[in-house]
């Protein structure tokens, strides 16, 4: 029985040279039907910060690591809602690293915070 897993909250906005993000993202973006939770085949900014001139780590793996995944949570028993919670939960991180935060100076007086998806 696992009683505490440390999970790095700062790995998920960078990571260290020659290293992927958690590989769930992976796995959700290359394993199941991204409609489903509301993802698109677009870069999102979470799997795609490595290493500048280095190529991207996601491997061939992630299709079939999926399965397994998707597999041992029904072993566990978690119910089709929860799993569904979970997958929903973890795109609407992804698309929380596709948010940019921008200044607007406007009129010469007031300032605001614009939010663009990139």
């Amino acid at each position: 029985m696992v009683t505490n897993y440390l999970l790095e909250k700062s790995r998920i906005v960078g990571q260290s040279q020659h290293e992927r993000n958690y590989h769930i993202f992976y796995q959700l973006l290359h394993g199941s039907s991204m409609e489903k939770y509301g993802l698109e085949p677009i870069p999102y900014k979470y799997c795609n910060q490595y290493t500048p001139g280095t190529t991207n780590p996601t491997t061939t793996t992630d299709h079939t690591n999926w399965n397994h995944l998707l597999v041992s949570l029904n072993v566990l028993e978690f119910s089709t809602e929860s799993i569904n919670t979970i997958f929903s939960l973890l795109s609407v991180i992804l698309w929380f690293g596709n948010l940019e935060f921008v200044v607007n100076y406007s009129n010469f007086c007031c300032h605001s915070w614009l939010v663009a998806l990139v």
